[in-house]
């Protein structure tokens, strides 16, 4: 019996030797705790098969002071969780905001508050192809930008990435003015079209937290 288990405990290790670091910290089936009550009202809801992320990098962001709370922010300024709202439900369609302060649910769009989501849709005869409907992105990205008068840009231009699986996916960058806008990865799959969006995100961040959507 001991020899059994310490081959099983031997094979084990080899096995997760090859997985890499990224692999490794995805790999769970495991549901966030503030998507629970979320996932039950989708799933009544809609017949969109449901994808949520497993690892969202909600620490890259310095924690704005809220109305009436601490004089400082806790903890080095950085979020350690964060307030999800299914913001859009229809037959074929879900949004999941992810907002930085409890106080924020409910007033989508409002500047401070939100910081991603994730979505899933059924894809349609009207829904254009990922690269149609952001091709002036990618115009945009090929632009001189003049200093002091264009709009800050992500360091990381608009790309094919590889998912797991071998799901081809594309990844769209921010673009700050006023305000930033979200880091996005999307991808199709089986009939259906998923995002998962982060203010500010690398490309590497976004690979990461779609993959964890993915391996569920």
């Amino acid at each position: 019996m001991c020899k059994v288990i310490k081959i099983f405990f031997i094979t084990f290790l080899l096995f997760n030797s090859f997985l890499s670091p990224v692999d490794a910290e995805v790999k769970s089936s495991v549901i966030i705790p503030e998507f629970q009550s979320i996932i039950r009202e989708i799933k009544q809801r809609n017949q969109v098969p449901v994808l949520l992320p497993t690892w969202i990098p909600v620490t890259l962001f310095t924690k704005p002071q809220p109305p009436s709370e601490q004089p400082e922010p806790l903890n080095g300024g950085k979020i350690e969780t964060f307030f999800p709202e299914l913001s859009e439900i229809n037959s074929n369609k879900y949004v999941i905001s992810f907002y930085k302060f409890a106080e924020c649910i409910g007033r989508t769009g409002s500047s401070g508050c939100q910081f991603g989501y994730v979505s899933g849709e059924k894809l349609t005869s009207d829904l254009p192809q990922v690269p149609e409907d952001y091709s002036f992105y990618v115009e945009f990205y090929k632009e001189p930008q003049k200093p002091g008068k264009s709009p800050i840009l992500s360091p990381e231009s608009p790309s094919k990435v590889r998912l797991i699986g071998d799901i081809e996916g594309w990844f769209i960058p921010y673009v700050c003015g006023a305000n930033c806008t979200s880091s996005q990865v999307i991808w199709d799959l089986n009939g259906y079209r998923y995002t998962v969006a982060i203010e500010q995100a690398s490309k590497q961040a976004l690979i990461k937290m779609a993959n964890s959507a993915l391996n569920q």
